[in-house]
């Protein structure tokens, strides 16, 4: 057995292998009130030979576990600082990521004002077009001020717990149908009741597309 090539646990269990094997030859002979024997002196001593052997490996064996140790454990702390330092940066980037964002929206939202202000859906500007488009998705529904859902037909009510909501879905479908959404309101001067729209679809949302 090569134990030059042998591992701390297998060291660790050589060394008590062989300390029991020594403590088992010397206790045959406490039990015997004797000396050992030439052959049980013989296979102690080989022992002590062997066990001399095991321990010189143990010493460089345990000082190199020592040096990795810490040499992974300064590694470690490296490591954590290098992350911390990464950590810190990441959050400074996302911050002004950030910043960026609320700048070019900024930009985006006054030039989209100054072509409504002319009323222009398309700017060339140098090698850019500049374009305002509308959104995709459903219209918006726009209700009369102080219309409220039980006001109006039960088809255009939502009901959930302990109140009632527009149902925004039967209403512009309803709408785009071209069915006009009327109530009776009461009249300010006491005469007939009036007949009032309570809702409308209104415009598309627009955005300002740069290309």
């Amino acid at each position: 057995m090569e134990e030059y090539k042998l591992k701390l646990y297998q060291l660790d269990g050589a060394e008590l292998d062989l300390l029991s094997k020594i403590d088992d030859l010397y206790s045959e002979s406490r039990d015997n009130d004797t000396d050992p024997d030439i052959e049980a002196q013989r296979l102690i001593n080989e022992h002590l030979e062997a066990l001399a052997t095991i321990q010189e490996q143990i010493g460089p064996k345990l000082r190199g576990y020592i040096k990795a140790i810490n040499s992974k454990r300064a590694q470690s702390e490296m490591l954590k600082a290098e992350a911390d330092i990464y950590l810190a940066e990441g959050e400074r980037l996302t911050r002004r990521a950030a910043e960026e964002t609320k700048s070019a929206d900024f930009l985006v939202s006054q030039l989209k004002a100054f072509m409504e202000r002319r009323d222009l859906t398309r700017l060339e500007v140098g090698t850019n077009t500049v374009t305002i488009t509308s959104q995709g998705g459903e219209q918006p529904v726009l209700f009369t001020p102080g219309v409220t859902p039980t006001q109006v037909p039960e088809k255009f009510r939502r009901h959930v717990p302990a109140t009632d909501e527009f149902n925004k879905i039967s209403i512009r479908a309803a709408l785009k149908s071209g069915e006009e959404l009327t109530i009776e309101r009461p009249s300010p001067e006491g005469g007939e009741p009036l007949i009032i729209p309570w809702a409308r679809l209104g415009p598309r949302q627009t955005k300002l597309k740069i290309s």
